[in-house]
């Protein structure tokens, strides 16, 4: 019985703990030395994120208002990106585009929301 318990719970933690997780790729020196080797070549790069955010799946003006935060959380970091590059490795930075989709969630285990998938692409020139 106790085992069956144990095995239920691990089931119903399991996926609440994907929700929770966050990716953080560091990339190393040889990526900045790679670029300052090649002076005035525009490179591309390209930030995805994923998040959860809970809020009525329907039309209402909450459920708006929580899509309206939720892209802006996207614009705010594309802004922000363009500003670390050039702090980092590069001497122009420039938006390309930005991508906000929202997919409604309504899983039993998982709180009534949306998915919220963005994609930012930028165009650097190195220092």
């Amino acid at each position: 019985m106790l085992r069956m318990t144990i095995s239920a719970l691990l089931l119903v933690a399991a996926p609440m703990s994907a929700i929770a997780q966050e990716r953080v790729v560091v990339q190393s020196p040889a990526v900045t030395d790679i670029m300052s080797k090649r002076p005035n070549e525009i490179v591309r790069i390209n930030v995805n994120v994923n998040f959860q955010i809970s809020a009525a799946a329907d039309l209402s003006d909450d459920a708006e208002k929580a899509r309206e935060n939720a892209r802006r959380a996207i614009y705010e970091m594309a802004k922000r990106e363009c500003v670390i590059i050039l702090e980092l490795m590069a001497q122009e930075c420039r938006l390309e585009s930005v991508n906000v989709n929202f997919q409604r969630q309504t899983h039993i285990q998982w709180p009534q929301g949306y998915a919220v998938n963005g994609s930012i692409s930028l165009r650097a020139i190195p220092k």
